[in-house]
């Protein structure tokens, strides 16, 4: 052997040797825990097991929605004559004695807005005419309706037949009021069943001072 294979020999077990030392030195590869291995496999087992065990479902049936039938028209009947006639209330007839019955205002006395003196006594007259058809008979009579109700009677009554054409003269005593100002009393001519008779209505204003 030559002195330069000697050398090249000599490199050669050199190099060797240190990649023998390196590999020897390395850090050694990580070994897994043996404890991870069990516990995948308890994982799928169990895994397996519920899959086994729950039962799968078949989906559930979804209900179509029901069509709402249309509404039907309801067909108008067209009312007949005699139903618009018994329907319309009828006014209940009123009695010939009444329909007869109508009065006609002629005058008062004294005129109105004359002035009276306070407790002083003073007559009021109105006269009335029978219009209508019947006779008034003892029974009709003039009645205070409102206003201010003056000192004396409040129903003057008729005290002799009125025919048809006839006239009637009602008389009130009464006093002026201790009140100052004008004063104003209503009065209605009604029939002996209480029923007001048309044109019968009147009043007298008078002023106290």
């Amino acid at each position: 052997m030559s002195k330069m294979q000697f050398k090249s020999l000599v490199c050669i077990l050199s190099l060797i040797s240190l990649v023998l030392t390196a590999c020897s030195t390395a850090t050694p590869a990580p070994t897994k825990d043996p404890a991870i291995y069990y516990t995948q496999a308890a994982g799928t087992v169990i895994a397996q097991l519920t899959a086994a065990v729950t039962p799968t479902l078949p989906p559930t049936a979804t209900t179509a929605p029901t069509d709402t039938p249309a509404p039907t028209d309801t067909p108008y009947i067209m009312p007949t004559i005699a139903s618009l006639v018994t329907s319309v209330p009828q006014a209940s007839p009123t009695p010939a004695q009444e329909q007869g019955n109508y009065a006609r205002y002629l005058y008062t006395v004294p005129l109105d807005n004359t002035t009276e003196t306070p407790n002083h006594k003073f007559d009021v007259a109105w006269g009335l005419q029978n219009i209508g058809t019947t006779t008034w008979t003892p029974g009709f009579k003039l009645v205070w309706v409102g206003k201010e109700q003056f000192p004396g009677k409040i129903e003057i009554d008729i005290t002799k037949a009125v025919p048809p054409g006839g006239k009637y003269e009602f008389d009130l005593g009464t006093f002026g009021s201790e009140q100052l100002g004008l004063h104003t009393t209503g009065w209605q001519l009604e029939t002996d069943r209480g029923l007001p008779i048309p044109g019968g209505y009147v009043y007298f204003i008078y002023k106290s001072v």
